[in-house]
């Protein structure tokens, strides 16, 4: 999901679902800067509903030691990969200002969630936290996909246990933008005795497209 051309104001805007690129501005516009209390404001917001987000799935999948729950959510969340988001996000370039602080350009990245918190539903949000999870593990492979466990982990424990192979999944890019593309994940084959043929909704990522999938197959089985 590295994306192939930089990020601009617009893309920004697109990948995190705020509907004017002035709103999107409000997240960029620290203290440091001119900034008032309102960026701190939509910053705090965002950070409590990452970590309600994240305490969620990892939560579903199947992880309910508090402790267990705050560790993964420090791996996923810290200086670095937050560093790594600044970047992948393009903020110095599109900020354009000498001022700004390594530690504001982080924030910047919970305001951006918070002001998308604002204007969408949550399920709205879980997207998009999940693709930023999605884009952090296809970057730093050894923080555990806390989203991948799951639907594809669930399938393929289910399938393990019934002596079956795991699921060959072709995910092809079907469309969208180079900030904001759309895939689609395909299965053909035997499952449980069951010719499968089946195509998953689109999803903004690979990842995203192969987690539905295993999702509609898993409704499938258990509807069998």
């Amino acid at each position: 999901m590295i994306s192939e051309k930089p990020y601009t104001l617009e893309s920004l805007t697109l990948f995190f679902k705020i509907p004017s690129s002035d709103y999107t501005k409000l997240a960029l516009t620290p203290k440091s800067i001119k900034g008032g209390d309102e960026f701190k404001f939509f910053a705090l917001l965002g950070d409590k509903v990452l970590d309600l987000i994240l305490v969620e799935e990892i939560g579903q999948s199947g992880v309910l030691n508090s402790g267990k729950i705050t560790q993964i959510i420090s791996s996923l969340v810290n200086r670095r990969t937050l560093g790594f988001l600044v970047d992948y996000f393009n903020l110095i370039e599109i900020i354009s200002d000498v001022n700004v602080s390594e530690n504001d350009l982080k924030e910047c990245i919970e305001a951006l969630i918070g002001i998308s918190y604002l204007h969408n539903q949550i399920s709205v949000l879980r997207d998009i936290v999940r693709n930023i999870i999605d884009i952090i593990n296809e970057k730093f492979t050894e923080i555990p996909d806390i989203i991948d466990v799951n639907y594809k982990g669930e399938l393929q424990e289910l399938l393990q246990s019934k002596g079956e192979m795991p699921l060959d999944y072709t995910t092809t890019r079907v469309g969208g933008t180079d900030h904001s593309p759309l895939f689609i994940s395909t299965v053909n084959q035997y499952i449980l005795g069951q010719y499968i043929k089946l195509s998953g909704p689109p999803a903004t990522s690979k990842q995203t497209a192969e987690r539905e999938l295993a999702k509609v197959i898993l409704k499938i089985i258990r509807s069998t």
